[in-house]
């Protein structure tokens, strides 16, 4: 008799302590609820690094969460659970993968804190080169085709349908097959080393005078490059450009 009130004791001891247990935690955080938390947290980061810029209406964003350990976690009061995210990806450069630190905490002062590595998959149309384009070469409709292809690893530097590609120039080889990559394109400089080129020399009261010089570097209009007199070449000036091959210079 007394083994059996001892054994009805003790279980009537383990379903006290597994109520109390159960009350004491009767709220979760479940698989679901952290996907779609850590889903929309991704997406907003992604559309945050892509700016103003604009995207292509047919651009598609997708989020893989690669794991969550240990879910779903147990909570005192579902009412009091707070849920907070934050990573060092997807802010100043491109990553396909990243991790996502979700803080979890109730009113009880139980908390949890557990990183989720996450993939981004990002689908759209972009330039792919069909016929070879030479080095310094014009970007032309009839060396390009706009294709949807799998940019995630790449989506920094992908050159979509946005891109006016009009101002740019194929700064390396660029092969039938390959996306065109922002890193191998350049907008061709307003002077070159060692072209011809107008030299505007303003000078006291107005005066202005025309002369043709040869540029001592590459430049962009607005910059500021040295020049030299086609004829005198023996005195170097420090000038801003001001047109394609045109270069003012004040005395």
């Amino acid at each position: 008799m007394n083994k059996k009130r001892s054994l009805l004791l003790s279980l009537l001891f383990t379903a006290f302590f597994l109520l109390q247990t159960t009350l004491a935690f009767s709220a979760e955080v479940t698989v679901a609820q952290l996907e779609s938390l850590v889903t929309q947290y991704v997406k907003d980061k992604v559309k945050v690094y892509q700016g103003t810029k604009s995207s292509s209406k047919e651009e598609t964003i997708s989020i893989k969460i690669l794991g969550i350990a240990g879910a779903p976690y147990h909570f005192a009061d579902s009412s009091s659970i707070k849920m907070t995210c934050d990573t060092y990806s997807w802010v100043s450069t491109w990553s396909d993968r990243g991790v996502v630190r979700v803080k979890m905490s109730d009113a009880t002062g139980r908390s949890r804190d557990v990183g989720i590595p996450v993939q981004v998959v990002i689908q759209k149309p972009v330039w792919v080169v069909r016929n070879i384009v030479g080095s310094h070469a014009p970007l032309t409709m009839r060396d390009l085709s706009l294709e949807s292809r799998d940019v995630s690893a790449n989506y920094g530097y992908v050159a979509g349908e946005s891109l006016d590609l009009s101002q740019y120039v194929a700064r390396v080889n660029l092969l039938p097959g390959e996306w065109l990559d922002i890193r191998k394109l350049e907008i061709p400089p307003a002077v070159r080393y060692n072209d011809n080129i107008h030299i505007v020399m303003l000078g006291p009261n107005g005066m202005e005078l025309n002369v043709p010089g040869v540029a001592l570097a590459d430049g962009q209009i607005g910059q500021t490059i040295r020049v030299r007199q086609a004829q005198f070449q023996r005195k170097d000036y420090v000038g801003k450009i001001i047109a394609k091959n045109q270069v003012q210079v004040e005395l």
